[in-house]
């Protein structure tokens, strides 16, 4: 399963990217584009403001026209803040 991770916050660290969120960008390493047709995400703890962030996204699972991600969002120090489901409807190239 394709795996990305996204800095959110300043600094370095993992693998880092400003451009699209953690969930379309393991859509993009699968070489589709995908629309969101469903989401949801658990926010289990907060953050103070600065506090550096990092997002990462992975296919459960993907057929011709659906694919399924799953993503977490950690701090620095490896705790989870959030996490989520995601279904993208494939788009045709």
């Amino acid at each position: 399963a394709a795996a990305t991770a996204k800095r959110c916050g300043s600094g370095s660290a993992r693998r880092a990217t400003r451009s699209r969120d953690p969930a379309q960008r393991a859509c993009a390493s699968r070489g589709v584009r995908g629309v969101t047709t469903n989401g949801n995400i658990t926010y289990v703890k907060g953050a103070k403001a600065g506090t550096e962030l990092f997002a990462s996204a992975q296919v459960v699972s993907q057929s011709r026209r659906v694919m399924s991600l799953k993503a977490e969002v950690m701090d620095h120090q490896d705790q989870l803040l959030a996490h989520g489901a995601f279904l993208f409807q494939l788009l045709e190239r």
